[in-house]
């Protein structure tokens, strides 16, 4: 959770700190964030941890993305409502992991929408509007999220590397 009055994504709308009303069980989740950068084996990755750490494997909904063919159709017209679709099932996946108590490995987090939403407005795909729209409220759920202890973030370049 962000300190009191810091946002998360550039904004300027202060951040709030979560309600005092319920305390979740404590957040053992080494969540797996891969950048764009990342495209190809990240779901190896992330099962391949999750077997070793005794953790479950939350998995980035693909098939089930009733927006992504269309966003690929015309992304001006889809990368907002996209992107919110993407953030409300990120944010339901992610709240199940803390709700759960057993912590969890993703192979795509919350935190990363935020750079998805940035490269398609910086990209003219998505209009300002929507893009501070997008952040406001992903820093309003960010608000009432718990922020990981071990947040791991891999970033390879295949040209430099060697999987075994």
């Amino acid at each position: 959770m962000a300190p009191v009055g810091q946002s998360f994504v550039g904004s300027s709308i202060p951040a709030f700190p979560a309600p005092p009303f319920a305390s979740p069980p404590p957040f053992n989740s080494p969540p797996l964030a891969s950048n764009l950068f990342f495209l190809a084996g990240k779901t190896t990755l992330a099962t391949s941890l999750g077997k070793v750490l005794g953790l479950p494997v939350f998995y980035e909904e693909v098939i089930e993305n009733e927006y992504l063919a269309d966003f690929y159709k015309d992304m001006k017209k889809y990368a907002f409502p996209l992107q919110i679709y993407l953030l409300n099932r990120r944010f339901r996946q992610h709240q199940q992991i803390i709700w759960q108590g057993k912590g969890g490995v993703q192979d795509r987090t919350i935190y990363e929408d935020s750079v998805f939403a940035r490269m398609l407005m910086e990209s003219g795909n998505m209009d300002e509007r929507d893009y501070r729209t997008y952040t406001e409220l992903f820093n309003n759920m960010a608000n009432f999220s718990m922020f990981p202890p071990f947040f791991s973030r891999f970033n390879f370049c295949f040209s430099n590397c060697v999987l075994s």
